[in-house]
């Protein structure tokens, strides 16, 4: 759905706090990875939310405070006393409602969210004797809340690791893994197995789903693995596959993994993407330097258009376990995006190696328009050749146009 209300993701219950402060309330839900909100900034969330009113309440200090996936976001207001206040409170009224519209930043959002609510109620007079908030205070946030996606597209630049780990994209995209297909070493260790368990976990952690509908090979097969997305976990010798691997970032040359060489062109176009074409060199460095290799890398499948290769790699099969289990921490998603991530211990360094591309539905002027706002050079040269194309042929007209007007003549 584009508009949900948060009673449909949690039970009503869940969102009601009753006791003395802090009240802290939450609702947890789940989110497709690849929404694409720009040019908006996030979600809209419209609170509606409840809490008590009363002579001993200080509206200018108390709050609530809005996180999201542990993430402060704002405060929002516990509105002051006024005259249909007293009137209330004389009818015995002891609540009062109050609505909120917020945007949720997207740099928030993940697969798998939780949105939190604590409410901060201060008294008026903290005086040693009454300086205590009265029993039973209800507080809570109305079912009829919203969280609004309407602003969001299901489109994502490709190969992008970050949304792997923030939600298995783009194996969830089908929630029971319908359409993945899963390659592993032909003697597969227990350290693969163990990996592949993990992942298989995480996935339908992130769905709420079963993944029962993978399909599982021990080789390339081009005909099974057409219309698939492809996730390749084991030893980093499966590289070998040059069918498979035709468009990866890496690939292994003389029994050792290289990072691929950029195509002219690729480096030219380096020069209008942000990092393209240092991100490559520093890359290939990296991967050079190092005695093994143990990261991720991703990249377009090269048996159909639009899908794409996850390939979870290392020289040695029972490290995987250890840097799959890192994969979901909130320290690994900060760090981990592009096509090419190197795990050092619990840290991760991350690359954009090969260039982007779209997957999704997402209208062409928008994607130009994305295209030109990560740009800001290439902007500014296309509004000066916007400005000479329109000008040069404007200050002629009108050069003409005066000409005639000192000779007498009369346009025609």
């Amino acid at each position: 759905k584009k508009v949900m209300q948060l009673g449909e993701l949690v039970e009503a219950t869940d969102l009601v706090g009753m006791g003395l402060q802090p009240g802290r309330l939450q609702a947890n839900f789940r989110l497709p990875p690849d929404l694409f909100f720009w040019p908006s900034e996030g979600a809209k969330l419209k609170s509606h939310y409840r809490y008590p009113r009363g002579e001993w309440l200080d509206t200018r200090r108390s709050r609530l405070d809005l996180t999201v996936n542990g993430q402060y976001i704002r405060s929002l207001p516990i509105k002051t006393q006024n005259l249909f206040s007293s009137l209330a409170a004389e009818k015995g009224i002891t609540s009062a409602q109050s609505t909120a519209v917020t945007t949720l930043p997207a740099y928030t959002l993940f697969g798998q969210n939780e949105l939190g609510f604590n409410y901060d109620l201060q008294v008026a007079d903290p005086g040693q004797c009454v300086g205590r908030l009265p029993n039973n205070v209800l507080t809570s946030i109305e079912p009829n809340s919203t969280v609004d996606f309407r602003s969001a597209h299901h489109a994502a630049r490709m190969p992008n690791l970050a949304l792997f780990t923030g939600g298995g994209f783009p194996f969830t995209r089908m929630p029971d893994l319908a359409d993945t297909a899963v390659l592993v070493g032909e003697n597969i260790t227990a350290g693969e197995v163990e990996a592949f368990l993990q992942l298989m976990g995480q996935f339908g952690n992130s769905t709420g789903v079963p993944t029962t509908r993978l399909t599982v090979m021990r080789s390339v097969q081009p005909s099974r693995m057409a219309d698939k997305d492809i996730l390749v976990i084991g030893r980093s010798d499966l590289a070998n596959h040059q069918a498979l691997f035709e468009k990866s970032p890496v690939r292994i040359r003389e029994r050792r993994l290289e990072v691929t060489h950029l195509t002219p062109l690729e480096r030219f176009f380096g020069w209008f993407t942000p990092g393209g074409r240092h991100e490559a060199d520093e890359a290939t460095l990296a991967v050079s330097s190092a005695s093994g290799f143990e990261g991720v890398t991703s990249f377009a499948s090269p048996f159909t258009k639009d899908r794409h290769v996850v390939a979870v790699l290392s020289s040695q099969t029972s490290t995987l376990p250890q840097m799959t289990s890192l994969l979901p921490t909130a320290d690994a998603k900060a760090q981990i995006r592009g096509d090419l991530v190197i795990r050092n211990g619990d840290e991760f360094k991350a690359f954009q190696v090969k260039p982007t591309k779209w997957r999704g539905d997402l209208p062409w002027w928008l994607a130009i328009g994305y295209w030109f706002s990560q740009r800001p050079v290439v902007m500014a040269l296309a509004a000066l050749l916007a400005s000479i194309i329109v000008g040069f042929p404007l200050y002629y007209a009108l050069k003409a146009h005066g000409r005639r007007r000192l000779t007498g003549k009369k346009d025609a």
